[in-house]
């Protein structure tokens, strides 16, 4: 059988020589109308560039920025959940008001959802949480709130190993240290469910502006005469609040079983 002589390296470099000298010119074209059509484009879109300039610094501050608007809504009463939109983050930066009517309405709408996300995750507590609920929705929220306030700070304990209104400096070397296991966004709201509230603020706190940030959980449950008004819907909402979220972040920072649901920030 014939076989072709294989083709000297030398002439195959000189006819890749001469087809590169051939299509160079083309090439060399294609890449200056390449390169006036990116310049006419940079010339035409600065702002937008200087938007994107500015969007990539505020990146890095985003992760602080979420952590403050968390502590926000916690000192003013309210904590996210399995269901809380991302606008929430939002409305934190409104008015104290804003926020109340805000929360208001997500929790009564996602009453069921939420409160099954919960029972889902502590069926152990179920009959107690039903109880608590059903107290709410029938109004009776003298009796609704020290309930809930109870269970938060035993599910606190049963995933933690320490009490939400009592272990202080146990609960936060915990928190710290779960922190420490996760990713930051998780960490972020593990260090708000430590952070000190009216919820968890002493006896003492019961100045009308204090009390209308939260119910006072030790006033509360101690029969404090300077905390006797605390039954409101609002109140028994507030509370409800610090209940779902004591769950739904213990929960994810510990993948007990839960349905989140919480929509991403855009």
């Amino acid at each position: 059988m014939n076989q072709q002589a294989p083709i000297p390296l030398s002439e195959l470099l000189l006819q890749a020589a001469k087809t590169f000298q051939e299509v160079a010119p083309q090439i060399q074209a294609a890449l200056y109308e390449a390169q006036e059509s990116f310049a006419s484009f940079l010339d035409q879109n600065a702002e937008f560039f200087e938007q994107l300039d500015r969007f990539l610094k505020e990146l890095q501050y985003l992760p602080e920025r979420r952590r403050e608007a968390w502590v926000t809504a916690a000192e003013r009463g309210w904590y996210m959940n399995a269901k809380t939109p991302a606008s929430m983050r939002r409305t934190v930066l409104n008015s104290k008001d804003a926020l109340d009517s805000y929360m208001i309405e997500h929790l009564e709408e996602d009453w069921t959802a939420i409160t099954e996300s919960i029972l889902s995750a502590h069926p152990e507590r179920r009959e107690i949480l039903e109880c608590a609920f059903q107290l709410h929705i029938e109004g009776r929220y003298l009796a609704a709130i020290p309930l809930m306030f109870a269970q938060a700070d035993g599910i606190c304990a049963q995933a933690l190993g320490a009490h939400l209104f009592t272990d202080h400096e146990e609960r936060d070397a915990k928190l710290t240290e779960m922190a420490s296991n996760t990713d930051s966004f998780i960490a972020i709201l593990l260090a708000v469910l430590g952070r000190r509230t009216q919820f968890s603020a002493g006896i003492s706190k019961c100045s009308a502006p204090k009390k209308a940030l939260a119910p006072n959980r030790n006033g509360i449950l101690h029969g404090s005469h300077r905390h006797l008004d605390y039954g409101t819907k609002t109140n028994s909402l507030k509370t409800f609040s610090l209940l779902a979220f004591t769950t739904f972040i213990l929960a994810k920072a510990t993948t007990r079983k839960i349905t989140p649901v919480i929509e991403e920030e855009t």
